[in-house]
């Protein structure tokens, strides 16, 4: 009787301990698979048309910036805005943001992430935050009284759509087991979400843009 039982007890150990190994084969081959789903990459061409738009634009806004510069205007409302926007200017310019991202190359959907990373921690954060901020506030001047409710509620939309489209990269890695339309549809989110970064770029920058024209045309911008 004890050695049915002992052999009884072995049969289950071997059993358990195959159970385990098959268990963790499946779920090894199911996180490499995602791991490679995961891993597709985008091309982003240096004529790449969201590309080309950000250094366009950021062009102009360079021009308009030293055109205000030149003209030596006597409104301090302005000036303070020139001042904002050169700061702003120069966040765009910054390492890790749209406009310096190396052309030519593939990039994953964890670096596309960080694109947007970039957007929240510097544009927002240090462009929005510090020197346009004071748009919603009651002591706005009145130079820009007018459009500064506009600006506002555009920056804050441009917002939302992109930590919409964080949160879909995030959401892309709950993929446990994945087949050809997940594949598909990984992609397809990551071409979606790139758009979407690259066009808060674009976005952001021409409200800058349009805030220069604004104080080179003395508050009109027809």
């Amino acid at each position: 009787m004890k050695k049915f039982i002992k052999d009884y007890i072995k049969v289950i150990g071997i059993t358990l301990t195959g159970l385990v190994f098959i268990l963790a084969s499946f779920y090894l081959i199911m996180n490499y698979n995602h791991s490679e789903e995961i891993s597709k990459t985008i091309y982003i061409g240096e004529n790449d048309i969201l590309y080309q738009k950000q250094k366009n634009t950021l062009n102009q806004l360079s021009n308009n910036l030293m055109i205000y510069k030149n003209k030596k205007i006597n409104n301090e409302a302005y000036n303070i805005m020139y001042e904002n926007l050169l700061s702003c200017y120069n966040v765009l310019q910054r390492d890790g943001t749209f406009s310096k991202i190396n052309p030519n190359n593939t990039y994953t959907s964890f670096e596309i992430y960080n694109l947007g990373d970039k957007f929240q921690n510097d544009v927002m954060n240090s462009c929005y935050v510090l020197n346009l901020s004071y748009l919603k506030t009651s002591d706005v001047p009145k130079e820009f009284k007018s459009i500064a409710p506009i600006i506002v509620s555009y920056i804050e939309s441009i917002n939302k759509n992109l930590n919409d489209s964080l949160l879909e990269i995030q959401n892309n890695s709950s993929y446990f087991y994945t087949t050809k339309i997940t594949s598909t549809t990984i992609r397809n989110y990551l071409i979606s979400s790139y758009k979407t970064i690259a066009n808060s770029y674009n976005d952001f920058a021409e409200i800058l843009l349009y805030l220069s024209d604004y104080i080179n045309n003395g508050g009109y911008n027809g």
